[in-house]
């Protein structure tokens, strides 16, 4: 959880990139939280990722600690993650509200690894 603080600080994650492979949005109709999470992917690795977002610092830390824990993996290896395997902390230790926000950019992420998933089998 002590992570998650210290991502609220770092802005290395934060941004847009140039050419993204795959992206989503997502929004939080409880909080009006949003989250995008841009990847670029080579040979099926996550070779850059970036957020843009506002919102809680929760929602915010969460993105820019899943970016910081995705970059350099296989899409492969995502697929078998759990949030909590992911993003390095108990989510019970939050109220339910607040994980919602701190799954936002898993959730923008699973929706990458699906669009991945159908850019795969088309090519198949």
């Amino acid at each position: 959880m002590e992570e998650l603080f210290e991502h609220a600080k770092v802005t290395r994650w934060r941004g847009m990139l140039d050419e993204p492979t795959f992206q989503s949005r997502r929004r939080n109709p409880s909080c009006g939280d949003e989250i995008s999470l841009q990847v670029f992917l080579s040979q099926g690795i996550i070779e850059d990722c970036k957020f843009e977002g506002r919102g809680c610092f929760i929602s915010q830390a969460g993105a820019s600690l899943l970016c910081s824990r995705i970059h350099g993996r296989s899409i492969l290896q995502l697929r078998a993650q759990q949030p909590e395997e992911l993003l390095g902390f108990d989510l019970a230790e939050l109220t339910l509200r607040r994980r919602e926000c701190a799954l936002m950019g898993f959730h923008a992420m699973q929706d990458i690894l699906n669009q991945s998933a159908e850019l795969i089998s088309l090519d198949s």
